[in-house]
């Protein structure tokens, strides 16, 4: 029987990163179905033959504005982002489009089948997600889920799955998978996620005790420059803001908001410069509350991961998260 030919794959360096992290089985099996193509298969001889000079790179303002975002810790949404002085920004764009120019070169070289992405939103992987667009070649996009022995991916849009596609995956699993499979699965899940978190993303495991007799508001933070809040979210809105007026909607009702922060904010870094992010939105939400009717007695805050996330979702009443 003859050999099936290999589907060629062209994959981001995130990508790339994240493959090598699965076991050695799993990378195996891949390796031995796909061949794999990244930017070190272009060779600078092959570079003079490149002739897509005519396809240039047209998303620059969405691309800055969420790398300028990301490392200057500005508004999530703020479309109005002072990019960087134009010489940085011109040697920015003559950076993103000699990529884009390589990535188009080995698409067409090795005829590829498959593009692979991680994230969807960092700079290699934002070019790649457009290339899928331009070349209509169907895209993998894979993230690491806050599962550390699993992937999550999605192949309709070049992002990662977020809230906007819920309806259609719950309307599949009501269709084809038996209700007390989906019961048996919950009840594991929330009995044993915590084990499987990444280390930035664990919450300590003590008790939490929250006041008794008032509703208890719990917000859960999502990382302030995380793509899923920059590019994800339904609503253009800053969470900083989100936050005020939820403590100051308990205050008028004399509830009891408990803000829970992302706990990757507290020692973790940004993907794009490795940065620490530096408690961010809690610093922030100091800052901006003074400009809000927010009691203190009305407020509890998980500024330094102090809090299990589990417990304080059993002591509340209610729970709010932002995408």
């Amino acid at each position: 029987q003859m050999l099936i030919k290999k589907k060629v794959i062209l994959a981001s360096p995130s990508a790339m990163h994240m493959l090598r992290k699965k076991r050695f089985k799993s990378r195996f099996l891949f390796f031995l179905k796909y061949k794999v193509i990244t930017l070190k298969n272009i060779k600078y001889n092959d570079l003079n033959k490149n002739n897509t000079n005519s396809n240039k790179f047209t998303e620059f303002n969405e691309i800055l504005f969420y790398i300028e975002n990301v490392i200057r810790n500005h508004n999530p949404n703020d479309s109005e982002t002072n990019i960087r002085q134009s010489d940085s920004k011109l040697e920015i764009k003559n950076e993103i489009n000699k990529t884009f120019e390589k990535y188009l070169f080995l698409c067409k070289k090795f005829k590829i089948d498959r593009i692979l992405l991680f994230h969807g939103y960092l700079p290699e992987d934002f070019i790649l997600r457009r290339i899928a667009k331009l070349k209509s070649i169907p895209s993998l996009c894979i993230e690491r889920s806050m599962r550390k022995d699993c992937l999550v991916w999605d192949c309709t849009n070049h992002t990662t799955i977020g809230s906007r596609q819920f309806e259609f995956f719950l309307k599949e699993f009501k269709e084809n998978i038996d209700p007390h499979l989906i019961i048996e699965f919950a009840s594991n899940y929330t009995n044993n996620i915590n084990k499987y978190k990444l280390g930035d993303h664990q919450s300590p495991v003590n008790k939490v005790k929250l006041k008794k007799g008032k509703i208890k508001v719990l917000f859960l933070g999502q990382v302030y420059t995380d793509a899923s809040i920059i590019k994800g979210t339904k609503y253009q809105i800053d969470p900083i803001d989100l936050i005020c007026k939820i403590s100051e909607w308990c205050t008028l009702r004399d509830f009891i908001s408990v803000i829970k922060f992302h706990p990757k904010e507290y020692k973790g870094a940004n993907p794009i410069n490795a940065e620490n992010y530096d408690s961010i939105s809690s610093r922030k939400f100091n800052e901006r509350k003074r400009n809000y009717s927010i009691s203190k007695r009305n407020l509890v805050v998980d500024e330094d991961n102090s809090f299990n996330t589990y417990e304080l979702m059993k002591e509340s009443d209610i729970i709010i998260t932002i995408n």
